[in-house]
């Protein structure tokens, strides 16, 4: 099934450098950057809104990030809006933080009594949490200094890491949450480093965790992986290739760790890295084009995928979504119903015939629309 609804203009989609196309006026509308939408393409009613289905209502929101923890537990958020699928359809939820002028970029849930959110706002990054029944906003003093949060995980209720950036770039943030209180948590970057944040955590117990960024030098930006052994955060060397290099996610289960991100000289190339249990490797992909990767995710040593976009580097061409599986030995394209200029953007699996991506569609910047599609073990839809 595919799933669409109205969100906002802010780009949610973990920090890629803002494009600007001009084109004749009355001709082209577009001012884009790389993972929003160029171009127009959902149906319309003659309200002139975009046409939902699957009983979500119309909601100012994107949707930039999706966690589940059952078959019927699983939530889609990303600016100003909240998606909660039951196992039977997709409904829209009050958001927890209204007026924000950021988003809700990551989500973690535990079970239907325990969701964590983290995002960025008017006033820095925030944390809201899910009782079962009311979202409530944290304070903390842990969020001092920190300009925004993009990932959340946890190995249970009692161990949740948020990342980000602070407020002065100089270095990423990190929050722990105990089971009582969060608290910061600092990290060292790679020798040489001028600043660097983080895009995404992974957690497989207390004393083994991943977090995937980037870290700047003078004229450069460098993929940065950083390791928790239970004591402290330690970057750990990864192929970075380019000057224009970065990781957008990690993802980490007994069947695999991954990342994923871009690089090369203009950060258009795909990046796809595997830690075989002393180093992380790149994985070749046969690029397309222009290609964008947001999420990749294991089921097994043999079977993973990964997620994002790819162009022909056309100027009226729109970007295409993209969705690639792992066989063990070779990455390659896998067919799927998005339209044009989808941008697929988060990923969650509840089995290996139960996987969810989240992602966003256009028309243009300001009236895209959420995409949601489902893998059911034989195709996507």
């Amino acid at each position: 099934m595919i799933v669409m609804a109205c969100y906002a203009v802010e780009d949610s989609l973990k920090r890629i450098s803002v494009v600007v196309l001009v084109a004749l006026a009355a001709v082209i509308s577009c001012g884009t950057s790389a993972k929003q939408p160029a171009s127009a393409g959902a149906s319309r009613s003659q309200a002139g809104r975009p046409e939902l289905s699957q009983g979500v209502t119309e909601f100012k929101g994107g949707l930039s990030a999706i966690s589940a923890d059952s078959g019927t537990d699983v939530w889609a958020t990303g600016e100003f809006a909240i998606l909660h699928w039951n196992g039977k359809k997709w409904s829209a939820v009050p958001d927890p933080v209204p007026g924000t002028a950021g988003g809700l970029k990551a989500v973690k849930a535990f079970s239907k009594a325990n969701v964590w959110i983290a995002g960025i706002g008017k006033t820095g990054a925030f944390i809201v949490h899910w009782n079962g029944s009311k979202w409530t906003r944290i304070s903390t003093p842990a969020l001092a200094n920190t300009d925004d949060l993009s990932g959340i995980a946890g190995s249970s209720p009692a161990s949740v890491w948020a990342v980000g950036m602070n407020a002065d770039g100089s270095a990423p943030a990190i929050l722990h949450w105990n089971g009582k209180t969060w608290s910061r948590v600092k990290a060292s970057l790679p020798r040489g480093a001028n600043g660097g944040y983080l895009n995404s955590v992974a957690v497989l117990s207390p004393t083994d965790a991943w977090a995937a960024g980037a870290y700047e030098t003078p004229g450069a930006s460098h993929t940065l992986v950083l390791h928790w052994n239970g004591v402290k955060w330690s970057p750990v060397a990864s192929p970075s290739p380019g000057t224009d290099a970065y990781l957008n996610s990690v993802s980490a289960s007994p069947a695999g760790i991954w990342a994923a991100g871009v690089g090369g000289s203009d950060g258009a190339d795909a990046l796809a890295l595997r830690w075989n249990g002393k180093a992380w490797t790149k994985v070749a992909i046969a690029n397309p084009a222009e290609v964008y990767l947001y999420a990749v995710t294991a089921l097994s040593p043999t079977s993973a995928w990964a997620i994002g976009d790819y162009s022909d580097s056309s100027f009226l061409n729109p970007d295409r979504p993209l969705t690639m599986h792992w066989n063990g030995k070779v990455w390659s394209r896998a067919a799927n119903p998005a339209p044009r200029s989808t941008h697929l953007v988060a990923m969650t699996v509840i089995s290996r015939t139960s996987i969810w991506v989240a992602g966003q569609k256009g028309p243009g910047i300001f009236n895209p629309v959420g995409v949601l599609l489902h893998w059911n073990g034989k195709a996507w839809s």
